[in-house]
């Protein structure tokens, strides 16, 4: 549903005419996203509520961009910018501090 969403916002973005010239791998990239990745996505939510908390399974949302920031970085050597990594390890800081909540600096 999130893949046909992103093709209507780009019909109503741009021209029409443009999605003319997508190829066959273009399409099938667009259905292997929105049908295989989001049904493995959604196995492994369901997985995951059944065996954790839900406040530690919401967390998991939250380590999506932390996750593809490290494998773009490690498998498709991309260069992240110094927000990114900024922003990164705010967020890992941030579940750190959620999953961990005895774990805080106490102040002496």
């Amino acid at each position: 549903a999130g893949a046909l969403a992103l093709v209507a916002l780009t019909m109503l973005r741009s021209r029409p005419s443009e999605l003319l010239h997508l190829t066959v791998h273009n399409f099938s990239s667009i259905a292997y996203l929105g049908i295989f990745c989001g049904a493995l996505v959604f196995w492994l939510w369901s997985a995951a509520s059944a065996r954790a908390a839900p406040s530690t399974v919401a967390l998991s949302v939250l380590a999506n961009p932390v996750v593809a920031m490290v494998l773009g970085t490690a498998v498709l050597g991309e260069r992240p910018a110094v927000a990114l990594i900024g922003g990164t390890a705010c967020v890992g800081i941030g579940i750190a501090f959620a999953v961990y909540p005895n774990a805080r600096i106490s102040n002496r």
